[in-house]
């Protein structure tokens, strides 16, 4: 009991009974922490105040608009003064005074000594509030670290994920050494390091102008198929298919 009361929870969609005032929410979560009758109740009129809720405290809940909701939320998470705060997208249904109001006092618990973990997916309220950032990716850690760090850190890899891509691609992608996979329909590439993707589309582009240059030239003698391979003029004494017709020395 002594280590839950040392956290405090917001989640993103608070759903509590509509029929409870803020002022009973806050002290309601008081008495559960086990604070005394008058502690609890100057503790809430503390915390609606600071919330922005202390002129309607004593309104229901469901009178309340999302962003107001989101803040007796607030109000109830800090109501036995925790020291550590856990708030999923604690800003999600604010108005732009509230989202700074909410910064203010995110920066406040922290002065305070108070360890906040928040779920954000707004990476400028990551870089005001935070000391230290973790990145998830479907439900996987990826990155943790300073702020700073992250966002300086070098770029390993490059996917390029393409739909119909055309042979020339593929040929560019070998010729590079650069890994290539075949995902049903669609063709991954994988660049290393820095790679620019428009190095891989540059490429691809030369490769197919001198393919259709190659048809062009080929088309010129009659023949409507060739290999990849690389084409040089027929000399005179050359023997090749031109319509389904032979031409040969005569």
């Amino acid at each position: 009991r002594e280590a839950r009361a040392q956290v405090g929870y917001l989640p993103e969609n608070p759903y509590f009974p509509d029929d409870l005032t803020a002022r009973e929410l806050v002290e309601n979560a008081g008495r559960l922490h086990g604070l005394g009758r008058r502690e609890r109740r100057e503790r809430a009129g503390q915390l609606l105040e600071l919330v922005g809720l202390g002129a309607v405290g004593d309104r229901t809940l469901r009178r309340y608009s999302k962003g107001m909701v989101q803040r007796a939320g607030m109000a109830r998470a800090l109501v036995a003064k925790p020291r550590f705060v856990i708030l999923d997208e604690p800003m999600s249904g604010l108005d732009p005074i509230g989202r700074r109001e909410f910064r203010d006092l995110i920066l406040e618990l922290r002065r305070d000594g108070t360890t906040v973990v928040f779920a954000s997916h707004v990476l400028s309220d990551a870089e005001m509030l935070c000391d230290r950032v973790a990145i998830m990716m479907k439900g996987r850690l990826e990155r943790i670290g300073a702020i700073h760090t992250l966002l300086s850190a070098r770029v390993t890899e490059t996917e390029v994920l393409l739909e119909e891509a055309p042979d020339s691609l593929r040929e560019a992608a070998a010729e590079h050494g650069w890994e290539a996979l075949e995902k049903g329909e669609r063709l991954q590439i994988k660049l290393p390091g820095e790679t620019d993707p428009a190095e891989l589309l540059r490429d691809a582009v030369q490769s197919l102008q001198h393919c259709l240059e190659r048809e062009r030239y080929l088309h010129g003698f009659g023949i409507t198929h060739a290999s990849t391979g690389d084409v040089n003029p027929p000399a005179d004494d050359d023997v090749v298919g031109a319509g389904g017709h032979g031409l040969g020395r005569g």
